[in-house]
């Protein structure tokens, strides 16, 4: 079976071939979650195989591979499968390999690649991944990840240690949202910011153990409910918790208030979990609860609702979490998915964003938010709809249901426990709020403050004094050549004010100085004379 890519999915293949034409090695790709980056690679493989071109795949878990093998088996793209449990097929050109398995067999592996494909590449500054690439010099390599940024802060450049040496940017969630490929994300959060002081990092984010304990609370799991009843009752969701026991609590009480639910985490099988996104399909399952198996490989377009119960350090997870719920989707009764809800109780659009927000990415890990406006400051000015109650910037008419309203605008009341929807000029009010917050930091110990407020890692308060520090030095004007003491002796009191300002020396200085030693000091007449002894 031959694949019809979409436009978009066509020319990100002419960019990656065009920059291996042009020399590079290892060129790595960034599109959003539901570009269709299994689709693109599945073509590579297809169209470099039937070439004469070995390829191989690597992914680092079991849903991922079975995901990639399960494609290539719809195009008729005949490949073997490297991984516990499958019977290998060495004949085949095309290979998708667990990077695990792989790596303890390399020393055995008579397959040598002329292309090795990454699936979810951020995560290939690994050693295991380093050592499968080290071990196939020769292959060129071809990178795909939603987002090119580590929670280690390991950079993915050649230049600076990493695997690759161009980074082709492809489609965003937002240019998918305007071409109907993706629905709008609709956000409601907190007003309050969650505190996390306290917290310690655990490979770069935060320790799980301790994360449950501050949110694995009656009064924060009631609020998820009492939110789901009222904003989506009903809409298939999957609710991110921290650990196995938060999410079983999570689901328990979603029973208990009369949502089926269950709880879904790694050691559960294929069977189980595709049962259970089968449910969130049919309506027999309104809300699954889970830990980190549902954050890559899954496709259910059902999914109309992400519960964030889990706050994270990491930028790829929370786009990855968010992308599960933003794929079209018509249900057997011909209802037609016309948004995805995003119930932010863990405050992740604070440190994150809005996940169809543009992005500029880098190879060593950066990312901008281009096209932030230079505007004077302002408060956060909503209308709520006295008709169906939605909240949004001023308007002539209410977005949600078109019902005129007042154009009065009014300051957004924060009630404890409430959801509110947040817009694009309330997260700019916020951003504004807390770069305000760390200019007026002065010392160590404040910007320490801010970081543990923030779960900001360790090194962030320290790197922002020490590069103020940088910065005031670099621009400091040069200090003058000290003068001479016979030079002080002849300056007027004027000049001597000037050169202690200079030179910083203490305010009563030019006085001081100027009556006692300079021009200024009186003779004393009582004193004797050496021709007087």
């Amino acid at each position: 079976m031959k694949i019809t890519p979409r436009d978009y999915q066509e020319a990100l293949m002419a960019k990656a071939l065009a920059a291996f034409q042009s020399g590079k090695k290892r060129p790595l790709v960034v599109a959003a979650t539901g570009a269709g980056k299994t689709v693109v690679f599945s073509c590579i493989a297809q169209r470099a195989s039937a070439k004469g071109n070995k390829v191989l795949i690597l992914a680092h878990r079991d849903q991922l591979i079975k995901q990639a093998s399960g494609k290539l088996r719809d195009y008729e793209v005949q490949h073997g499968i490297i991984m516990a449990g499958f019977t290998p097929n060495p004949n085949a050109k095309v290979q998708v390999a667990s990077v695990q398995t792989l790596v303890r067999r390399l020393k055995k592996m008579r397959f040598i690649p002329d292309l090795i494909i990454i699936d979810e590449a951020h995560l290939s500054a690994a050693k295991s991944y380093i050592d499968i690439i080290n071990h196939f010099s020769k292959a060129r390599v071809l990178g795909f990840t939603g987002s090119p940024c580590r929670l280690d802060g390991k950079p993915l450049g050649a230049d600076s240690g990493g695997i690759y040496d161009d980074l082709i940017q492809a489609i965003t969630i937002r240019q998918l949202i305007d071409r109907g490929f993706l629905v709008q994300p609709k956000v409601y959060g907190a007003p309050q910011e969650i505190d996390l002081t306290g917290i310690k990092k655990s490979m770069g984010d935060y320790n799980t153990e301790q994360l449950a304990e501050a949110v694995d609370k009656p009064r924060i799991t009631g609020d998820a409910i009492a939110q789901y009843k009222k904003i989506c009752p009903g809409a298939p969701a999957v609710a991110w918790c921290v650990t196995v026991q938060h999410a079983q609590h999570v689901a328990d009480e979603f029973n208990a208030a009369g949502i089926k639910a269950v709880m879904l985490c790694g050691e559960h099988d294929t069977a189980y979990r595709d049962a259970a996104l089968r449910g969130l399909e049919t309506g027999e399952i309104q809300v699954v609860t889970f830990v980190g198996i549902l954050v890559e490989g899954v496709d259910c377009p059902a999914i109309s609702a992400i519960i964030l119960l889990r706050p994270t350090m990491s930028l790829s997870s929370y786009l990855q979490v968010i992308g599960r719920g933003l794929r079209p989707y018509t249900n057997a009764a011909g209802v037609k998915k016309e948004v995805c809800y995003v119930l932010d109780h863990a405050s992740l659009w604070r440190k994150h964003g809005f996940a169809d927000e543009e992005r500029e990415w880098d190879l060593n890990g950066e990312v901008k938010l281009p096209g932030k406006k230079k505007d004077k400051e302002k408060g956060v000015d909503l209308i709520q709809c006295g008709g169906c109650f939605a909240v949004f910037e001023p308007a002539p008419v209410c977005p949600n249901c078109g019902k005129p309203v007042e154009t009065k605008a009014r300051k957004l009341d924060q009630v404890d426990g409430e959801l509110v929807e947040i817009t694009a000029e309330m997260r700019e009010a916020v951003r504004k709020d807390k770069q305000r917050e760390v200019k007026g930091a002065k010392t160590l110990e404040e910007l320490q403050r801010i970081a543990a407020q923030r779960g900001y890692s360790p090194g962030w308060a320290k790197a922002t004094f020490e590069a103020r520090k940088r910065t005031r030095e670099k621009y400091r004007p040069a200090r003058p050549k000290e003068p001479s003491m016979a030079e002080l002796q002849s300056m007027t009191l004027e000049q001597l004010e000037r050169v202690a300002n200079e030179q910083g020396w203490p305010r009563d200085f030019p006085s001081e100085f100027f009556y006692t030693k300079g021009a200024g000091a009186q003779p004393d007449n009582n004193q004797q004379t050496l021709g007087g002894f």
